[in-house]
């Protein structure tokens, strides 16, 4: 019986050591599984999304390349502090700036590095030609194509052009030099959802912009006129 004792105790003290050990890499592994989680939480809709650009690769926008001081401008025109100041002073030196290149620069497309075309449009009640310089994003597989998002810095009301292209579809864009007629229509639901993904990717202004002007934001789909 003795014996019987001596042998038990070694057994029973590594059970002890077993459930010590259990214990030990619980503590271990809780903590762990709870950073997971929200890791988990943030890669999904990046691997959701990627699963879709796969499936419909004309879903997946372009992955433009920015230098640090790029994303500083970029940073600070999406702002709600920053959008007003660019809003007033932009558009007059891009102007300016478009004139001394012979169209090829504008201030915004070199400060930026987005791509931006000179849209003379017909005004809406005016009937006079208006020119504003905008950022336009290109379309995933038709070069020629592109879009023009009505976020007019977020504020709540779309800006002049959108309506300019409503009542006169018939515009002049000149992007690097080369001006084109083109015709507008009001994006369909396949070419918004498109062209908003792409948006999203080519500056972080424009979801920004949607979030402070409570409202839907128009997007103009630009093609080459035939004649």
């Amino acid at each position: 019986m003795q014996s019987a004792t001596v042998n038990a105790e070694p057994c029973t003290l590594h059970a002890e050591l077993g459930s010590l050990h259990a214990k030990l890499c619980t503590l271990y592994v809780v903590p762990h599984t709870l950073h997971a989680v929200p890791c988990t939480l943030h890669v999904a809709p990046r691997t959701l999304h990627a699963e879709l650009c796969t499936l419909h690769p004309e879903l997946s926008p372009p992955m433009p390349t920015y230098t640090p001081f790029n994303r500083f401008i970029h940073a600070i025109a999406a702002s709600s502090w920053g959008a007003p100041i660019f809003a007033r002073l932009l558009h007059p030196v891009d102007r300016a700036l478009f004139k001394l290149t012979n169209g090829r620069h504008t201030f915004a497309s070199w400060v930026s590095g987005l791509q931006v075309v000179m849209l003379t449009t017909t005004g809406a009640k005016s009937g006079q030609p208006r020119t504003v310089p905008l950022v336009c994003i290109p379309h995933t597989t038709n070069p020629a194509c592109f879009a023009l998002i009505a976020s007019n810095w977020g504020n709540k009301r779309p800006p002049a052009w959108y309506f300019n292209l409503r009542a006169n579809p018939r515009a002049t864009g000149t992007i690097a030099g080369v001006a084109q007629q083109y015709t507008a229509h009001e994006a369909t639901a396949a070419e918004y959802a498109t062209f908003w993904a792409t948006a999203e990717a080519t500056y972080i202004g424009f979801p920004r912009y949607k979030v402070r002007a409570e409202r839907h934001l128009p997007i103009m789909v630009l093609l080459p006129t035939a004649d």
